[in-house]
């Protein structure tokens, strides 16, 4: 059986920086920054330094960054939280209740979660 965990997070440890980018340089204003930034590394077109733009772009991209690993961190956090819940569990039909994790549950185990805060 495929398990039975809850994942709204987007990222990991490993893939935060490399998603990150991506997803924020298909915005427009940031795809921007950075062709106008390729565009000041040819001092024959540039009449302004490439700090000028290098600048706003890292602090926009890094600030963004904190926020997206912050919601992300918390997504992490609620996904234990709701993995980790209790539930009573039905075995082969004895009126036995086992108290397992929302997280092992299986097909076709008849399940009575409580939705309580502890």
């Amino acid at each position: 059986f495929q398990d039975n965990r809850i994942h709204t997070s987007k990222y990991n440890v490993l893939t935060f920086l490399p998603i990150n980018l991506f997803e924020q340089f298909q915005r427009v204003a940031n795809a921007y920054f950075l062709f106008l930034l390729i565009l000041q590394l040819i001092p024959e077109i540039s009449s302004l330094t490439w700090f000028t733009t290098i600048v706003p772009l890292v602090l926009v991209i890094t600030m963004t960054a904190v926020k997206d690993a912050t919601d992300d961190y918390f997504r992490h956090k609620s996904d234990n939280q709701v993995n980790n819940r209790q539930s009573e569990v039905l075995i082969n039909s004895n009126l036995n209740l086992l108290q397992i994790k929302t997280e092992n549950h299986q097909m076709n185990m008849c399940t009575h979660t409580h939705n309580f805060s502890l």
